[in-house]
């Protein structure tokens, strides 16, 4: 509903005056030109004469007289008050507090009774000022709010009487008319219909009510709008009405249900997750725990919250200053902990455990931070690595033995040689189960993985060991057809290279040959081994496998320093090695195992560049060959 404003220039009041009386309608204009020449009085004798007049022009101010042939003054205010903005008087000779009380209620703006004496007409005059300039001024705020974004209504009577574009908008219809007349509670659902005409009544009677309230109504289109309305109370047309100012606020409502669906799920989390979780405040203070830091301290929740982390009783007293540096560190740094630390923990029953832990900043609601915890008991990790430290270190008394043993039995010529090449044939088992190790103590989560690789590092072991045994006699090949790329996956997975050594394996699927597979597995082991070690700085190592022509060729290649051209030639002898610690054993038993499959090893290089160790193996080996002849001689 569009309220347009008055045409007529502000410094001219336009009045139009009924009365059946001639004498009346001179002496008026007369008297009103006299004290204000802004008035411009249309006079007309009967009411018919005015509904002409207004159908055809506008005017600021309707005078009537009361008691008239046909329609009186008051049926003609309220035949016109529907369609007419303009002001009505009712201005009468005759008349009583009963005809008055009854012309209010009808609409009418005031009632003034003739008086004889000529004064009496600056009243009239001040008092059709005074209803034009506020009506005009009611038009002028009424244009400013139908064009607001703000939706607006104004309610008289229980009913709505004006109503702008954006509120309609809201509530789904496109031309505001449409709800002149609805009673606001038909917007909200029957159990909100109470609350709101109960607000509305109290601030019809002046009861003081919050500033702003939160509804929920409905749309054209039957969704749900949450807005947030404050009301006024005004007086419109001369009658008390609310001015209600509407916000909506649907996607407000709607991100804090999300939000708080969030912070529901959140505290479900925290509260079922087996580490224990934590919070304090930048001053170390506790604001919160999960019920598994609970039980990983043995303290319950009063005991902890509102306390200081160095008071908890949780941390050895002479853990505290290095705690006190940490905790300082971390606010310096913007609450960056780079890695976990792990400390012991003192428990409620005195007991002590091991933990690590990782801290965050978290932003809260009020632009404050604080410091959320991660916690986790490592005890039982830290008792398997103590476990496997002892493992290892009786497995390495064991190899030692059993070279012993050999070395006596055997009665090998070069017995030191002999059992430096035991340690260079185990140091791959062994390798594999110190990388193992330090695997388990950095990611727990791959405890059981690391125990496979190490036990079958240990089977290997063993199984070496028995072949040195028999390693100065002819010992058969235990030929099988073997899928020679499962069996590269295999060595390189079970290898764990260094930190700064990456594998590559460029294989083809599926090639299968005749061969021993313990014996061919050695000879991998050694040559990834070797490229490993080639490459102290880092680098990539790239092992191929594919077919051709009735054979399968393998090729193990680094990025490390090379070899130079005079050791070159005599790689494959016994005791030739380009290492400072090595025992030049490791390429003769490659070479002479390669041979016994009727296969050929050879090796290219280049200083700076890296190198290349090249196997080509029969697919079918016709007949079981046997190795003749041992790496090293013994004697009798």
């Amino acid at each position: 509903m569009s309220t347009p404003l008055p045409e007529a220039s502000p410094s001219v009041i336009k009045v139009l005056h009924v009365d059946d009386e001639d004498y009346q309608l001179e002496t008026v204009r007369l008297f009103l030109r006299q004290l204000d020449e802004s008035f411009q009085i249309t006079s007309v004798s009967n009411t018919e004469l005015a509904l002409q007049e207004l159908e055809v022009n506008r005017f600021d101010c309707i005078v009537t007289d009361l008691k008239m042939p046909g329609m009186d003054g008051l049926e003609f205010a309220k035949t016109i008050r529907g369609r007419v903005k303009a002001p009505i008087i009712i201005y009468t000779g005759q008349g009583s507090e009963e005809v008055a009380e009854k012309a209010f209620s009808i609409g009418i703006d005031d009632y003034i009774r003739k008086e004889i004496d000529p004064s009496h007409y600056q009243v009239l005059a001040k008092r059709i000022k005074t209803a034009v300039e506020k009506r005009r001024a009611e038009q002028l705020y009424l244009h400013v709010v139908e064009d607001t974004r703000d939706p607006i209504a104004i309610a008289a009577n229980g009913k709505l009487v004006f109503v702008n574009k954006a509120l309609s908008n809201l509530l789904g219809y496109s031309d505001p008319s449409k709800l002149i007349g609805e009673t606001p509670l038909a917007f909200v659902e029957g159990s909100k219909k109470l609350s709101l005409k109960r607000n509305l009544d109290e601030r019809l009677q002046g009861v003081p009510r919050p500033q702003i309230n939160e509804y929920e109504i409905l749309h054209k289109d039957g969704r749900k709008i949450f807005i947030e309305a404050s009301a006024s109370l005004i007086d419109y047309n001369g009658i008390d009405s609310i001015l209600v100012f509407v916000r909506d606020i649907t996607s407000r409502k709607e991100m804090e249900k999300t939000l708080q669906k969030s912070e529901t799920l959140f505290r479900t989390l925290v509260s079922m997750a087996p580490d224990g979780i934590a919070t304090m405040n930048m001053k170390g203070v506790i604001t919160f725990i999960n019920a598994s830091f609970s039980r990983l301290t043995g303290f319950e929740f009063e005991e902890i919250i509102g306390k200081s982390f160095l008071n908890l009783g949780t941390l050895r007293v002479k853990d505290l200053p290095n705690f006190i540096s940490i905790f300082t560190s971390f606010l310096m740094n913007d609450g960056n902990l780079v890695s976990p630390i792990e400390f012991i923990f003192q428990r409620k029953d005195g007991t002590e455990g091991y933990a690590e832990a990782t801290a965050r900043f978290i932003q809260l609601e009020d632009n404050k931070k604080e410091i959320f915890i991660i916690a986790r008991d490592i005890s039982e990790r830290k008792k398997i690595e103590e476990e496997l430290r002892s493992y290892s270190k009786e497995l390495e008394k064991r190899v030692v033995e059993r070279s012993q043993m050999l070395i006596d039995s055997e009665k090998l010529i070069t017995a030191g040689r002999v059992a430096s090449m035991v340690g260079h044939d185990l140091r791959g088992p062994l390798n594999t189960i110190k990388n193992a190790t330090y695997l388990m103590e950095t990611k727990p989560e791959s405890t059981k993985e690391m125990l496979q690789i190490i036990n079958s590092a240990v089977d290997r072991s063993v199984k070496m060991l028995d072949e040195l045994r028999n390693q100065t006699r002819e010992s058969p090949l235990e030929l099988d057809d073997i899928d020679l790329s499962e069996l590269i996956e295999e060595a390189v997975q079970e290898s764990i290279p260094p930190p700064k050594v990456r594998v590559q394996t460029r294989t083809d699927e599926h090639v299968v040959a005749r061969v021993d597979r313990v014996k061919i597995r050695r000879v991998l082991d050694n040559l990834i081994r070797n490229g490993f070690e080639a490459m102290p700085d880092g680098g990539i190592l790239i092992v191929t496998c594919s077919e051709s022509d009735g054979c399968v060729n393998i090729s193990v290649q680094d990025q490390g320093e090379g070899i130079p051209d005079a050791i070159k030639s005599r790689l494959f002898k016994p005791f030739i090695t380009t290492k400072e610690n090595g025992t030049g054993l490791g390429l003769a038993f490659c070479k002479r195992i390669i041979d016994a499959h009727r296969g050929e090893i050879s090796v290219s290089s280049r200083v700076g560049k890296g190198t290349t160790f090249r196997i080509r193996l029969l697919k079918k080996l016709e007949a079981d060959p046997r190795i003749s002849e041992p790496i090293i001689a013994f004697s009798d």
